[in-house]
């Protein structure tokens, strides 16, 4: 018997706008304008002849009609990418884009992806490394790792990954010149480094509550850079724990006090609702959460 189906594209369509509840965004990632977005839902809630979406201003919610073929529209769609994943000489597409902080990817990543290969040799991993913020829709990202305060990324998920405790740091030769930093009111006497999107400092003194007047410091834009700089004796940088421990141990950089001092900088994991649906996004996640040793939430 002849089964009645509306056309696949409009359930695709329908698929990514309830996923987003977002004509634009489903636009953005379908690569369609807002106005065919609009449209192949609407021939869609014509064939079915119910409503899908509440439209309210700007807002979009899914009716009870939508809520109920949303999962099953989306077990489908996962059947048949299954399918086609099984089909001999087919390509698996089991790949994941990461857009990550450089330093992040240097210091951190990079050592311990072996990991994540050994246990997923299927998975391909792009890993792109970005100062920039993300727009995930253009650039075909699935996940990010971001370095920012709570708060920062509202039109995503975001979820901490790990904290990044600060400590001041330079050359032993700095360290060795005919000024000493004996206690915090020696900083003042040095040159200060810093990334002015990040303004390391500025987060250093207020969690300790420092009250100290900073001279002018030399601006780079790449911590990677400036740890460099650092080196070379050009001034005094904060460390972020865990991507300064090579310099510690090769003694390129001397950690001038004992402590180190959580700010509201820490990195999290932002990606766009939705992505976690993916399997080999997933994958990732959860290893990425395990060596972070944090709890992963999905």
């Amino acid at each position: 018997m002849a089964r009645k189906l509306p056309p696949l594209y409009p359930l695709r369509t329908f698929e990514a706008a309830a996923r987003h509840l977002n004509f634009t965004r489903a636009a953005e990632e379908l690569r369609l304008s807002q106005a065919a977005v609009s449209q192949q839902v609407k021939s869609l809630e014509e064939f079915l002849e119910v409503d899908l979406f509440v439209r309210r201003g700007r807002r979009l919610d899914l009716t009870k009609d939508g809520e109920s073929l949303l999962p099953v529209v989306r077990r489908a769609f996962d059947d048949i990418a299954g399918a086609l994943e099984a089909l001999p000489g087919t390509p698996t597409g089991r790949r994941v884009s990461v857009a990550l902080a450089p330093h992040f990817a240097a210091a951190w990543l990079t050592p311990r992806l072996a990991g994540f290969l050994q246990r997923h040799p299927d998975i391909e991993l792009r890993l792109i490394q970005r100062i920039e913020d993300i727009d995930f829709a253009r650039e075909e990202v699935d996940l990010a790792v971001r370095f920012g305060v709570e708060g920062q990324w509202p039109e995503h998920e975001t979820e901490p990954l790990l904290t990044a405790p600060l400590t001041p740091v330079c050359s032993p030769a700095l360290l060795a010149g005919t000024k000493s930093i004996r206690a915090l009111e020696d900083l003042t006497d040095f040159v200060l480094l810093d990334v002015p999107r990040l303004n390391l400092w500025a987060q250093w003194t207020n969690a300790s509550s420092a009250d100290l007047d900073f001279q002018s410091g030399t601006i780079i834009d790449d911590y990677n850079v400036l740890l460099s700089a650092a080196v070379d004796g050009q001034g005094v940088a904060l460390g972020i724990k865990g991507l300064i421990d090579e310099y510690l141990e090769t003694a390129r950089l001397v950690q001038l006090f004992d402590t180190y001092q959580e700010t509201e900088l820490n990195y999290f994991l932002v990606y766009p609702r939705g992505t976690m649906h993916r399997p080999e996004v997933k994958a990732f996640y959860d290893w990425l959460s395990e060596e972070a040793g944090t709890q992963p939430a999905r």
